[in-house]
């Protein structure tokens, strides 16, 4: 017959964790000889240390890179977009003056009927001044580069009633338009 525990191990549910001072070896015939040295030995164990030591010998897992990876990334993600509606806030407020000609200003027929008449004038005055407007990162940056190059700058605003439409002013700064998306 194979030995079995007795005492706490051989009664203590799998999640319990056994107190190996209190383990007895037994066999038919009796306990065996090294049963207390055995007893007394796994008692002195510090069991800390010695997963310790052998979580240092571990590899590291590569996921737990990739983690920190993915976190650095969206702190510094965060902090673009910060500093991104910093630069929109400063610009919306301390600009009163235009940063570049509007050239001809005309309207489409849709932005005609489904805008007012003062939609449209605060949307070009914001447009002039380098507020961009409801359009995104990429996009600001965009206007940005392109006001800096001479290159064609597109806003985006909502009308009073909801409406979404966009101002346009062409790369040589000769006309601009008031028009919705769906007439692009």
């Amino acid at each position: 017959m194979a030995p079995r525990a007795l005492g706490p191990a051989a009664s203590a549910p799998a999640s319990r964790s056994c107190s190996y001072s209190r383990l007895a070896v037994v066999t038919q015939t009796g306990p065996l000889p090294f049963s207390d040295l055995l007893s007394a030995t796994l008692s002195e164990v510090d069991w800390h240390e010695i997963a310790g030591a052998f979580l240092e010998d571990v590899e590291p897992n590569p996921n737990d890179d990739d983690d920190q990876a993915e976190e650095d990334e969206n702190s510094e993600e965060e902090q673009r977009r910060e500093a991104f509606e910093q630069e929109k806030r400063e610009r919306t407020r301390s600009r009163k003056e235009p940063l570049f000609e509007l050239g001809q200003v005309v309207s489409t027929p849709g932005a005609l009927e489904a805008l007012t008449r003062e939609d449209i004038g605060k949307a070009l005055a914001r447009h002039h001044r380098g507020d961009w407007g409801e359009v995104d990162r990429h996009d600001w940056q965009e206007n940005e580069t392109s006001l800096r190059e001479g290159f064609r700058l597109l806003s985006a605003y909502q009308g009073t009633n909801g409406t979404k439409f966009w101002v346009i002013t062409e790369a040589d700064r000769t006309a601009t338009t008031v028009l919705l998306p769906s007439e692009y």
